[in-house]
């Protein structure tokens, strides 16, 4: 039986290629106000707090459901899609990002799985991917 290779994720299981549609959307329902979210994944979105004091914005600004109290950073985790699946990753932040209550190592990337349970902070987001229904920009 031939040896798996490929990137290793942070348990140290090899990550195998995955088969997901070509235009997948990220839908996202955040804090107790469950606030929908429809994004594709053409590219990386950055999830964090808009601060007006720098130029430097999040794809999902959290604010809303995170005031400062709430242990959010400005750009506290990345979301992107490679060949082996949708990854989260932790950009370094002081509070930490979990999946399903397991804390990810700092800019280790991670699978995201449909249905799982993503904690940016103290904010809670259920993770459900679809097909987009929001164009792909070129």
């Amino acid at each position: 039986m031939p040896l798996k290779t490929g990137p290793v994720d942070w348990q140290g299981e090899v990550m195998l290629k995955a088969s997901l549609p070509s235009s997948l959307a990220l839908m996202l329902k955040i804090g107790s106000k469950e606030c929908k979210v429809d994004l594709p994944l053409d590219r990386t979105i950055h999830l964090g707090r808009v601060d007006p004091n720098i130029d430097l914005a999040p794809n999902i600004d959290l604010a809303q459901d995170a005031p400062t109290d709430q242990g959010v950073a400005r750009l506290h985790a990345a979301i992107f899609r490679t060949e082996y699946g949708v990854l989260v990753e932790d950009l370094g932040s002081f509070t930490g990002t979990y999946i399903n209550s397991e804390k990810l190592d700092p800019f280790l990337p991670e699978t995201l799985r449909d249905g799982d349970i993503l904690q940016v902070g103290k904010v809670s987001i259920k993770v459900h991917f679809q097909e987009s229904s929001v164009p792909s920009a070129v």
